[in-house]
């Protein structure tokens, strides 16, 4: 497990591999199931981590109640479709009736294996040509040109609302077994990717806000300073001693 390349595909440091091993068990015949996530970027400004559901072979009782199996054949529908914003059809009314049925509290781990995405599944195409538009926008925006960032359609925004998810938080979960394996990697990476993406416009309004303040004494911030006065003619920083009589 780690922030990697997956595969072959180029991908990004914030990109995760969750593998887990298991003994021969009662419960299914998969001795290896490992849940990868890529970090990807849509054509309408949206980023984070979108995964693939994997196949569980159940021994017997299904305990994501048919989720995880759902899951995986509305994404191969859509795949084979070339359209993963497809609706309407046999697996997705299937897919939403069993969600529509399943109390979220009682929803098995096992169902985040069927985790695709919190906003939509961002192909791998579709986010390399994002990202090279976003790296194109921010060298503009390092120039001094004022840029628009793009914004979700009518459409996408109502995607986002109407979500087929088997396991909404899969993208938090991922993030927490990663961040419990290795911690604080995470953090700082995005930490360092805020810090990157804020445009120049944003600096200038920082740098305005500090133009508008007096000029702050460090040294009394942390209580060491000493009061000010006004300067002496022999420019230390307390009155002159008094010349003595011979």
């Amino acid at each position: 497990m780690g922030p990697e390349k997956i595969d072959a595909e180029a991908g990004d440091p914030r990109s995760i591999a969750i593998r887990f091993e298991f003994d021969e068990n009662d419960y299914f015949t998969n001795t290896v199931l490992e849940k990868k996530f890529w970090y990807r970027r849509s054509n309408d400004g949206w980023s984070g981590l979108v995964s693939e559901p994997v196949k569980i072979d159940w021994k017997g009782k299904d305990p994501t109640e048919g989720l995880n199996a759902a899951a995986l054949a509305v994404f191969e529908a859509r795949k084979k479709a070339g359209d993963m914003k497809k609706k309407g059809f046999a697996a997705h009314n299937k897919l939403l009736e069993l969600i529509e049925n399943n109390n979220v509290d009682n929803t098995s781990f096992f169902a985040w294996f069927g985790f695709i995405s919190a906003d939509r599944y961002v192909s791998a195409e579709e986010s390399a040509q994002a990202t090279k538009e976003y790296k194109e926008r921010q060298d503009k925006r390092s120039n001094g040109e004022r840029v628009d960032s793009p914004e979700p359609g009518e459409e996408d925004m109502l995607d986002m609302t109407e979500s087929d998810d088997v396991h909404p938080e899969g993208e938090e979960l991922a993030q927490l077994i990663a961040e419990d394996v290795w911690p604080n990697a995470i953090k700082y990476f995005t930490q360092a990717q805020e810090m990157e993406d804020m445009s120049e416009m944003d600096f200038e309004d920082l740098s305005d806000e500090d133009d508008d303040n007096e000029p702050i004494d460090l040294r009394a911030l942390v209580g060491k300073g000493k009061p000010k006065t006004k300067p002496s003619g022999n420019g230390a920083d307390e009155p002159p001693k008094k010349k003595q009589k011979k």
